[in-house]
């Protein structure tokens, strides 16, 4: 369960920093479009290790869910995926920046992947990673 933390200051943790995927010239890095990135100030007393959970919402497109990635507060936050075909692998990398509200708490961060073809999929992000099934 993800708590939001609201404080004066720190305004709306939701930023739309969507990437548009471009064609797939090479099976190795294909772009994949990651769209409703959210980031999330939780549970100040948590200490839960970092956990990502990865699952099909529709015709190719994954929900992705990371609950304590690290502390901060209200970053700015953004993330770019690609798919490497012939490993069957998605890495996912972030940025969070332009973190200035006046708190610390865990953040989880939550986004969709689209564009991801069917297969097995391993999905890493930062320390973490998950397998999921895309029919």
């Amino acid at each position: 369960m993800i708590y939001l933390l609201l404080l004066s200051g720190c305004g709306d943790f939701t930023r739309d920093t969507s990437d548009t995927a471009q064609g797939c010239s090479d099976p190795a890095e294909c772009p994949l479009r990651v769209s409703d990135p959210v980031v999330a100030c939780g549970d100040t007393g948590s200490t839960g290790a970092s956990a990502l959970s990865v699952e099909q919402v529709g015709l190719g497109t994954l929900g992705v869910t990371h609950v304590n990635f690290r502390t901060g507060c209200c970053p700015d936050f953004s993330a770019t995926a690609n798919a490497n075909q012939g490993e069957s692998r998605v890495d996912v990398y972030y940025s969070l920046t332009d973190d200035t509200c006046e708190c610390v708490c865990q953040l989880s961060l939550s986004y969709t992947l689209d564009k991801v073809k069917p297969g097995d999929w391993t999905v890493a992000a930062g320390f973490d990673v998950a397998l999921v099934t895309v029919e």
